[in-house]
């Protein structure tokens, strides 16, 4: 009998909006590392674990590690059950690494090998808001598998018009500016515009077709002399502004760097 091969997907973990914001909360607020319990539902429906809730204990840590004293953790338990809620919802554990990359320690293996329960999902964060995760199954047989961390996005429609129209009201764009020292004051110049820009390229670009090679100095001084007829390019002449001149300039040149604007059998280049 030939059985139909099916694949299997791996389960994901799913943080909603509160539950990620206090996790986030919670792992930024110490430099050491820090752990906690968390209460967690699997929707078949989904294939989604969902964690519903986290619990903080009373613990000792340090910047590589993190331990829960087992008294809180039995006066947490105490509690839980006193409160009548389900101790098997407890199968999530979370755990920072601080400003450290995350990952699986040694420690960590260990600590997930002896969770005594059928299943248990782990994560492990940091202050930089990375996030990995793992489920540990341990009946009816043994299986570590990693699992993909989803947040939940939250928009607010309302607040985003509402920002936006302060931006838009607030946030002016202007043309930046450049200062030059120059005779004990300072010289205010605009910043080259597009057309200007264009106008340059241009001149290099002619150039280069004529005689195969990029301006020197001398023959760059001489094209931002030749741009300089109109009032909007005056600002160009003098010799206290040849230093930004030359700059402007040399950026069109070094933006032309491997570019080939001669025929196939020309040379341009530098």
């Amino acid at each position: 009998m030939k059985t139909q091969e099916k694949d299997i997907k791996a389960p994901s973990v799913l943080l909603s909006f509160d539950i990620a914001t206090r996790l986030g909360y919670y792992v930024r607020g110490t430099d050491k590392e820090v752990s906690g319990l968390g209460e967690i539902i699997y929707d078949s429906r989904q294939n989604l674990f969902v964690v519903t809730q986290l619990h903080l204990l009373e613990q000792e840590c340090s910047t590589g590690e993190t331990t829960l004293k087992p008294e809180a953790l039995q006066s947490f338990l105490a509690e839980f059950i006193k409160q009548q809620k389900d101790p098997g919802l407890l199968k999530f554990h979370w755990h920072s690494h601080a400003k450290m990359s995350t990952f699986w320690s040694a420690v960590d293996d260990k600590f997930c090998e002896g969770w005594a329960a059928d299943w248990m999902v782990a994560l492990v964060s940091n202050h930089a808001g990375n996030y990995l995760a793992r489920l540990e199954v341990r009946q009816p047989f043994v299986m570590s598998l990693p699992v993909t961390v989803y947040l939940e996005s939250y928009h607010d429609a309302d607040l985003a018009k509402t920002i936006q129209e302060e931006v838009n009201s607030k946030v002016k764009e202007v043309s930046k500016v450049i200062t030059i020292p120059h005779n004990g004051q300072s010289a205010w110049i605009q910043q080259l515009d597009k057309e200007l820009q264009q106008e340059m390229t241009e001149l290099v670009k002619d150039f280069s077709e004529k005689f195969g090679r990029l301006p020197g100095k001398k023959e760059r001084r001489a094209m931002r002399k030749r741009l300089c007829g109109t009032s909007k390019n005056a600002f160009l002449i003098g010799d206290e502004h040849d230093a930004i001149q030359e700059a402007f300039f040399d950026g069109i040149v070094e933006s032309a760097k491997g570019a080939n604007y001669l025929d196939n059998e020309g040379f341009y280049g530098v």
